[in-house]
């Protein structure tokens, strides 16, 4: 979840996904372009 506390108000649903862990994981990832 490194992406996620890494821009938690760049996207306002990371709050939302953050309890699915694997949704916004996937999502920070995917939009920071560091992880894949």
């Amino acid at each position: 979840l490194l992406g996620a506390t890494d821009r938690p108000t760049d996207r306002p649903t990371d709050r939302v996904a953050k309890p699915r862990g694997i949704g916004i994981y996937l999502v920070s990832g995917d939009v920071g372009g560091g992880q894949k």
